[in-house]
């Protein structure tokens, strides 16, 4: 990619997410009183704050994967098909098998992910309350009450991350279980193509 390109990219990143947080901090100023209320402090925060860097950042890795992943693919397949097109058909057979296992292991990412992110926005109001109300907690001696709810918050955290953490593992295997089975029947057909034809 070089230095001009991890450059630009990264302007267009920080530019993007800028005008991100400007439009959703303009939301949040013209916003009702029913979305302060049923919105704690911390959630405002991430929302203006974590999500849009972390949108764009997912968008970008996305992007810049498909290009240097994707277009060598293509490429690969248009040689497969000139070289032995009912070879190369037959793996696209393998392709739907793998895009259900991908969509069922992504359902449970995305499960994951919204709980672990829910887990964090608890996190930070736990966080943003005991900032608010200090002088509460150290007039009524509330400071082991709100470690343990500290503590209880940012295990939730963790386990989540972890849950999150082990759903994104999974989709590697299988999907590798899935080619090496597309894989094998392929080489299977083109040694039984090789002695039945001699070539």
């Amino acid at each position: 990619f070089g230095f001009l390109g991890q450059y630009l990219l990264n302007w267009t990143i920080g530019r993007t997410v800028l005008d991100i947080r400007r439009a959703l901090l303009d939301a949040l100023l013209r916003a009702d009183a029913r979305a302060y209320t049923s919105m704690g402090s911390g959630e405002a925060v991430t929302k203006v704050v974590g999500d849009p860097q972390q949108g764009v950042q997912l968008l970008a890795v996305a992007s810049i994967t498909l290009l240097r992943d994707g277009l060598p693919a293509l490429a690969m397949l248009g040689y497969l098909l000139y070289i032995n097109w009912k070879l190369t058909l037959l793996t696209l057979v393998t392709l739907p098998v793998m895009s259900a296992v991908l969509k069922i292991v992504n359902r449970r990412v995305r499960k994951t992910g919204t709980r672990a992110y829910d887990a964090q926005i608890h996190l930070s109001s736990v966080v943003g309350d005991i900032a608010h109300a200090w002088r509460l907690v150290r007039s009524f001696d509330a400071a082991a009450h709100e470690r343990a709810r500290f503590a209880q918050a940012a295990g939730e955290v963790r386990r989540h991350q972890l849950k999150q953490t082990a759903a994104n593992a999974t989709a590697q295997p299988l999907s590798q279980m899935v080619a090496a089975v597309g894989i094998s029947v392929i080489v299977s057909m083109a040694l039984y193509q090789g002695r039945t034809t001699g070539s």
